[in-house]
Formats: structure tokens, C-alpha cells, sequence
């Protein structure tokens, strides 16, 4: 399948009534008080509203290798059910879904510059309707996708992940163009807070121990990320301990501190 050039989006037209919701967006998150991931939080709300999308994720990605599984670390979400987290990250984690991503790190690595696609522009719906990973998207409830990447510094990436219920109609070519003016035009907030340099030692934990991270970091409890991952609370709070030793801290508060406030050398 082609992938359209990175100027494909000047081709789609916008109303006049776009425009102006987008400027209003943008001014509402510029004139926000609250902290720069109320900021985040706020931009993605008001997005989804404009694009009638129903979930949204924020992460940073230390790279994305063509060939090689990426590796995120989701820094915020909205729209997701909390039960629906861990099939998410199963979906994600399965190899196939990395291999589907290789036509949008192919295109990501050429361009180098900040690339929105639906996911139709990346694979077809043949070859995502016949992935061994595609029972765990069901599971997930979650199906039309833009992908919004950003590079940044040294190879790491703001990443951008927005999606429609599993049987939703797919988003369009305006909606995509939507996202990518709004995304392209807020460049602190890929950048304020967002835990790119922690990012960059995930690689090194297990695929495991990243979902279990994830969970810890949105709130789930131990007894709760042991049933949904269908493991042992002892086995859980083995893997805590890695993580404590992994990012230099000695408590559960003192690690969420360090992604949810900002302090985790990811700020100046």
C-alpha cells in the first residue's frame, strides 16, 4: 500500500467553521491556569469533541524503529475505561502491532518531521482485520485510529494516539487534518513535562513490567493489576520492586511523583 506524502493533508479542505473552532480551542488551552498536563488534558478533551472521537492517549517513546517493537510510556489518557487499560496494552504489546507500525516509522524516519495518520493511510483494513493481534483491539473496544507523531530530541518522539469505539464509523481525511494543525501548532506541550529522558530506559524493562508501570501510573491498585494481568499479588509487587530499583526510588508515592508531578528529571 502507498503512504500519501507528508503534504497530503493540503489537499484536504477545511470550513470556515473549523478554523474557527480550532483557534478557539487553541486559545482556550493557551489561556488554561492549570498545570501543563491540565493543559494536555484540556487540548485532547476539546479535540475529541471537535473530531467525535472517544479516547485519546499521550506517551513518549524513546524512538520508533522500523522492524523493532515500539515502546511508550503513556504519560496521560482520557476516554478509556479503566478496564479496558490492560487489553489496551496487550494489544499494543503484541508483536503484529509493532509490525504494523512499520509503514508509519518508515515514513516518520524519512520525513522527520511531525506526521498524522489515519490508520488506513498506514495499513490496509485487510491487513489489520487479518492480524493475530486484532481479537485483542475487539477486546479493547477500540477501533478507528489517528496516529500524531512529533519527533523530538536525540531520537525520541511525542506520540499521539486518538480512536473511535470499535464500530464507529472511520475517521476522515478532515478530521485527520484537524488533528494534525491543532497538534503541530502546541510545541511545549511535547515537550513541558512530558517524560521523554525516562522514557529512553523502557526498553530495558520487560513488556510485563511496562504493563504493570502503566497501570501503577493510572491509578490502579496492586490486587487490581494482579486480576487484570492474571498474575500473583506477590508476582505484582515483584515487579514494583524492579521498578524501584529501575527508576531510583524507594516508595509507590515517591515513583508516581516523579511522572505525574514532573520531577522525574524530565523538566528543568
Amino acid at each position: 500500500m502507498d503512504v500519501p506524502p507528508p503534504s497530503f493533508h493540503s489537499e484536504v479542505p477545511l470550513g470556515d467553521g473549523d478554523v474557527r473552532a480550532m483557534v478557539r480551542l487553541l486559545a482556550e488551552v493557551a489561556a488554561e491556569t492549570g498545570s501543563v498536563n491540565r493543559k494536555r488534558e484540556r487540548l485532547m478533551e476539546g479535540l475529541c469533541r471537535l473530531i467525535d472521537a472517544q479516547a485519546w492517549l499521550w506517551a513518549a517513546a524513546p524512538s520508533l524503529v522500523p522492524g523493532e517493537q515500539p515502546v511508550y510510556l503513556y504519560h496521560q489518557m482520557g476516554g478509556l475505561p479503566p478496564e479496558q487499560i490492560t487489553q489496551y496494552l496487550l494489544a499494543v504489546e503484541h508483536p503484529d502491532t509493532g509490525e504494523m507500525t512499520t509503514p508509519f516509522a518508515l515514513e516518520l524516519q524519512a520525513a522527520g518531521t511531525h506526521l498524522t495518520r489515519l490508520r488506513q493511510q498506514i495499513i490496509s483494513d485487510e491487513r489489520f482485520n487479518s492480524s493475530p493481534a486484532r481479537h485483542l483491539w475487539a477486546k479493547a473496544g477500540l477501533g478507528p485510529l489517528i496516529l500524531s507523531f512529533r519527533p523530538l530530541d536525540q531520537g525520541a518522539l511525542s506520540t499521539i494516539g486518538v480512536y473511535r469505539k470499535l464500530e464507529a464509523p472511520p475517521f476522515t481525511p478532515r478530521e485527520s487534518k484537524i488533528v494534525h494543525i491543532v497538534l503541530s501548532e502546541v510545541d511545549w506541550l511535547h515537550v513541558d513535562g512530558l517524560p521523554v529522558e525516562e522514557s529512553r530506559s523502557l526498553p530495558a524493562l520487560s513488556p510485563r513490567c511496562r504493563m504493570v508501570f502503566t497501570q501503577l501510573l493510572h491509578g490502579h491498585s496492586r490486587k487490581k493489576i494482579a486480576a487484570d494481568l492474571g498474575l500473583s499479588v506477590h508476582t505484582v509487587n515483584d515487579y514494583i520492586k524492579t521498578l524501584f530499583t529501575h527508576f531510583g526510588v524507594r516508595s509507590t508515592p515517591e515513583l508516581l511523583a516523579r511522572f505525574r508531578l514532573g520531577d522525574g528529571h524530565d523538566t528543568p
